[in-house]
């Protein structure tokens, strides 16, 4: 009795342990989704989809002011006054990186910026990018975005 019982923990323990790997690809791809997604946002200018994805309490640095935004509205104008004050944006990725601990995702790496502020020249600037994401429920949710331009950008 005691080895039938002793077979059936290791083999539960090696079933359960074979399915967690796949599990949290599954977490690590969805968070590698939801950032592809933002960055398609931003992109292409869709409000709404780049400001749907954020916490309530998101903390952003960088790219949109010197100072820190706090919260999803003020998120939302940030981005807003962005948008409406280039022709045109785009935010390329250079080595994209993720990392899934639990319920939080980290997405990190560098970027090439490439704008036209309305009415002006093209400008291009290089920079290091993270985002942080926690998931609360069943979607990964942006807690913190921070950009940083690269001296002499």
């Amino acid at each position: 009795m005691h080895v039938l019982r002793a077979g059936l923990l290791v083999c539960l323990s090696l079933c359960v342990s074979s399915l967690t790997p796949a599990w949290g690809q599954d977490l690590r791809q969805a968070l590698i989704d939801s950032f592809q997604a933002e960055i398609q946002a931003l992109n292409t200018g869709d409000l709404a989809a780049a400001v749907d994805p954020a916490d309530e309490n998101i903390v952003v640095y960088g790219l949109y002011s010197p100072f820190p935004i706090e919260g999803k509205d003020a998120f939302e104008q940030a981005v807003k006054e962005y948008f409406d004050s280039h022709d045109s944006a785009t935010l390329r990725l250079v080595y994209p990186q993720y990392l899934v601990a639990g319920g939080t995702g980290v997405a990190w790496g560098h970027y090439e910026l490439t704008t036209t502020p309305t009415g002006g020249t093209q400008e291009l600037s290089h920079g290091q990018y993270m985002l942080t994401y926690a998931r609360p429920a069943e979607e990964w949710r942006i807690i913190s975005m921070h950009f940083a331009p690269l001296p002499g950008s």
